[in-house]
């Protein structure tokens, strides 16, 4: 494993074995600020450029995430999922505790995603979503 960022919103790291690139958001007081947010999934992808063709997954734990507006959204669907495609990105997968705002939050990025034709899946825990990236 190899630690990409860690600081007091996010938890990113790259593990050969799974080709995977994960985000672990963190427990914080307030809204997180969208250049923050930016930041954290540009230094994600700038890893994915600069290891062309091994991270072909992508995993995001957001039980802890605070409430996003939808000016998160739209940057992540308009300009992340673009750049990690481009990348060779194949698959992505989000936990989550079923929150109705992260549940909307997630339909919206999931339709985005079938635009793109690459799989993704919500789960509740991450060792279901990594058995589905070794069988996806």
């Amino acid at each position: 494993m190899s630690i990409i960022m860690d600081n007091d919103y996010v938890n990113i790291s790259y593990h050969e074995s799974e080709s995977l690139v994960e985000m672990v958001w963190k427990k914080t007081t307030g809204q997180m600020d969208l250049s923050i947010y930016q930041a954290a999934f540009n230094a994600a992808l700038d890893y994915q450029e600069n290891h062309h063709g091994t991270v072909k997954n992508f995993l995001s734990d957001i039980r802890l995430q605070s409430v996003l507006s939808p000016d998160y959204r739209k940057w992540f669907q308009e300009t992340a999922i673009p750049r990690a495609i481009s990348n060779g990105l194949e698959r992505g997968a989000v936990i989550f505790e079923g929150n109705v705002f992260q549940k909307y939050y997630l339909n919206n990025i999931m339709n985005s995603t079938k635009k793109f034709g690459i799989k993704f899946k919500f789960f509740t825990k991450r060792e279901e979503a990594i058995e589905w990236f070794k069988t996806a």
